[in-house]
């Protein structure tokens, strides 16, 4: 019996290690999307922080597979085989093998991410990291109006786009854009307070929907209003149900107008003279690529590919970041690999987060993410084990 007991506290000890070094590897992970203002240059130790926590999840990563049905796992099958196939293809191409593998090695964690249950504290780290990255970004577009003079914003603007951090700039000279790195999962930190328990959450709520205004990006509003709004629907009755939507529609009449005054004609206006025009020409440009024969347009350019292109907007020689990066994965897989991809990561989707809100909390994150570089990267998977704690979280 003393035998038993002994083997039971060695079984339990090297599981709370184990744990303990998973919460560390995640911590590590979103430290590092999240912090990459002023630790850029050592965002390297975040990719061996997520190649470890995969290869001390390896086990569980294999009996999830095991456990899928038998055509979940030949869809599994046809998305490795397509991508280990295409690394040769790539190379035929003429593809960069440091690129290949970068390319091959985030997709593979992608389609491998949803067998992972990290410990459930991992939903706290990621909540907590992204408040502090709120706070900065507010902070600092208040500091810019406050303290700064014109010439002096722009000083820091200069400073930021000098260390390759982001830009900080203002349109109007009151309301400062704080578009730097580590701002792309505030608005998964915001749906979170929906969903995860948590003392003065309407504080912190407020913290990371002001960092997600001051963070400049139109399409995370477009997505917190979604999220928000298919939240408030929320309802037991088809009474309270009308009533809600009555209130919306009362609010939508009410503030639209000032809403749209101050804040949203600006943003347009200045999408239609850069950010729009940019997607546009990106659009064109990797679709065209794309496109420039049937073989290229079924199997792709190849993993790692880069579009040697200059046009008037950018030049895209050896550009791996898109705001349109959907495209470029398309781009590199052709249209049945991306296919097979998707279609993969959607019957795990469905099979994984059936819980209400989650399912709603992954679409509003893509929502925001397509026009963005924050898809098919590590915060993509950060995400997906995110959801995959919520998932076994009870609130």
């Amino acid at each position: 019996m003393n035998t038993t007991l002994s083997q039971s506290l060695k079984v339990g000890n090297a599981t709370n290690i184990r744990s303990t070094i998973l919460l560390g590897l995640y911590f590590i992970l979103v430290f590092f999307l999240t912090r990459h203002v002023p630790f850029t240059k050592y965002a390297v130790l975040m990719n061996v922080a997520l190649i470890g926590l995969f290869i001390l999840a390896f086990k569980e990563v294999f009996n999830g597979i095991f456990r899928l049905h038998k055509s979940d796992q030949l869809l599994l099958l046809a998305v490795v085989s397509y991508l280990l196939i295409d690394v040769f293809y790539s190379l035929m191409m003429q593809a960069e093998p440091g690129l290949i593998f970068r390319f091959l090695l985030i997709l593979l964690l992608i389609a491998l991410a949803y067998f992972i249950m990290l410990p459930k504290k991992i939903i706290g780290i990621f909540l907590w990291l992204n408040v502090i990255q709120a706070v900065f970004v507010t902070l600092l577009a208040l500091g810019l109006v406050l303290f700064f003079s014109p010439k002096e914003a722009l000083m820091v603007r200069f400073f930021f786009l000098d260390q390759n951090w982001g830009d900080v700039y203002s349109l109007n000279g009151w309301l400062y854009k704080v578009q730097i790195k580590g701002n792309g999962l505030l608005p998964v930190a915001f749906f979170l307070t929906y969903l995860y328990r948590i003392k003065r959450v309407l504080l912190i709520r407020g913290i990371l929907f002001a960092g997600c205004v001051f963070a400049g990006n139109f399409a995370f509003l477009i997505s917190i209003g979604l999220f928000s709004f298919m939240f408030f629907l929320k309802a037991k009755s088809v009474d309270t149900l009308f009533r809600k939507i009555f209130l919306v529609v009362i609010c939508l009449l009410f503030f639209s107008y000032p809403v749209y005054t101050y804040y949203v004609k600006d943003v347009l206006e200045s999408k239609q003279q850069g950010s729009l025009g940019t997607r546009y020409d990106q659009a064109r440009v990797l679709m065209d690529d794309l496109t420039e024969d049937p073989v290229t347009t079924i199997f792709g350019q190849g993993i790692g590919h880069t579009v040697e292109v200059i046009t008037p907007y950018r030049d895209y020689r050896g550009k791996i970041f898109y705001e349109l990066q959907t495209l470029y994965i398309l781009n590199q897989l052709g249209i049945l690999g991306f296919t097979i991809f998707i279609l993969y990561n959607l019957r795990l989707i469905i099979i994984n987060y059936k819980k209400s809100g989650l399912l709603l909390l992954y679409l509003c994150y893509v929502l925001y993410s397509i026009t963005n570089p924050y898809i098919f990267d590590s915060g993509h998977i950060a995400v997906i084990l995110l959801l995959n704690s919520l998932s076994n979280y009870e609130t």
